[in-house]
């Protein structure tokens, strides 16, 4: 049995990211890109103005109050081709091209518009409500990094210098396979002795906060023939592979042994830790020379979920291209006493309060495994070091934010 970082060091160390390839944009959030973006050209592009209103010499604005003749307006699209003459103004709407011998823009609410001219009667400086070329970016700067993840607002600026499609790292193909004879899928009509499967609904809906390329889920009865089988298709296909159920020491536990047959490669079966002490992890390997990541989850649904969170998402972050990724530790203070056994570090169920005086944290009550209803209240796991028996109250513990 290992520890629980040195499991997050073995999948971190088996886990790479995965090919390159091209993607629209539009359809890249959540992804990283695979090669650095430059600016093609400077930002903003042109000197323009930040208001509606009117743009002028300030030379001619030094004996207010000032009636100038109106020339023309400039709208945003518009390229002017004359200058602007001394003694006039013209009206400009924001983001349109300043016109040479302009130096400043006055907000239409500081002036008296007439039909043909304008009366300027507060002073201005030069430069004011104007965006000078190449202010924010210049052309050939490295925009974002190699890594750098594709969030509405970088694919925003990405967009800014026209392109369409950036160089991702691909998405992961995830296969997802439940095992027991006793789970109904939702919507089917209860009979004695069955309960319904949360266990697919919960891990498919917290894989969507990742971009993946497809999800592939099947249901299995405790049959090591079917297992063994459906995991051989599976391992074709797929980037990871995450079984639930089936992973402990029971007489129908059939998971490690399926493993074995299809030729994965253990690389850890337990890991000191509650919940979620029995959690599998293994690789196998394509003649291709492209791998599949496997994880064999506890069939509890808070075990289930607790262990994605804590393992699988380590691996979609390292196939989806970031370099080094950490879980967020968060110090809180915590709120009551808690109690464990010495021996396995323990990710307690609790919630985060941040308050003006600092992060308080509370543990819940039921903490067994299958509670799942804990885990729906909670919003972060408290992190309980093995050889710590009490935390007292006022301790400061390090908390895992949730997203499960």
């Amino acid at each position: 049995m290992i520890t629980f970082d040195e499991a997050i060091q073995i999948i971190k160390s088996e886990s790479n990211s995965l090919p390159v390839v091209t993607l629209k944009l539009q359809e890249s959030i959540g992804c990283h890109l695979a090669k650095p973006v430059t600016a093609r050209f400077d930002l903003p592009r042109f000197d323009n103005s930040a208001v509606d209103g009117f743009c002028v010499c300030c030379d001619d604005l030094k004996n207010l109050p000032i009636q100038f003749p109106l020339a023309d307006t400039i709208a945003a699209g518009d390229r002017p081709s004359t200058p602007l003459l001394p003694g006039t103004c013209r009206k400009i709407f924001t983001g349109a091209v300043i016109p040479a011998g302009a130096d400043a823009v006055v907000m239409r609410e500081y002036v008296q518009e007439e039909i043909a001219s304008v009366t300027f009667s507060q002073p201005i400086s030069q430069g004011e409500n104007i965006r000078y070329r190449g202010e924010e970016v210049t052309t050939g700067t490295e925009i974002f990094i190699t890594g750098t993840t594709i969030t509405p607002s970088v694919a925003a600026m990405i967009a800014a210098f026209g392109y369409d499609q950036v160089p991702i790292y691909r998405k992961p193909r995830i296969s997802i396979l439940i095992s027991g004879y006793e789970l109904l899928s939702p919507g089917q009509e209860l009979q004695d002795g069955k309960i319904y499967d949360s266990n697919q609904t919960g891990l498919t809906t917290w894989l969507q906060q990742f971009p993946c390329e497809d999800i592939i889920v099947q249901h299995v009865p405790d049959d090591l023939a079917l297992i063994s089988q459906t995991i051989s298709d599976a391992l074709i296909q797929s980037d990871i592979l995450i079984t639930v159920g089936g992973i402990s020491v029971g007489d129908l536990d059939f998971m490690r042994r399926a493993f074995t047959q299809n030729g994965i490669r253990e690389h850890y079966w337990k890991v000191a830790m509650k919940p979620g002490k029995p959690n599998y992890f293994g690789t196998f390997s394509r003649s291709n020379e492209s791998r599949c990541l496997v994880f064999g989850l506890p069939g509890n649904p808070v075990s289930a979920l607790v262990s994605a969170q804590l393992f699988i998402s380590i691996a979609l972050r390292k196939l989806l291209g970031e370099v080094d990724p950490e879980h967020s530790l968060i110090p809180a203070r915590i709120a009551n006493s808690y109690s464990k056994k010495a021996g396995r570090e323990e990710f307690v169920r609790g919630l985060l309060e941040f308050t003006e005086t600092g992060v308080i944290a509370r543990t819940l009550d039921g903490q067994e495994s299958h509670m799942i209803s804990t885990l729906s209240k909670a919003n972060a796991l408290l992190r309980i070091p093995s050889d710590v028996t009490v935390i007292s109250e006022g301790t400061v513990v390090k908390t895992i934010p949730l997203r499960v």
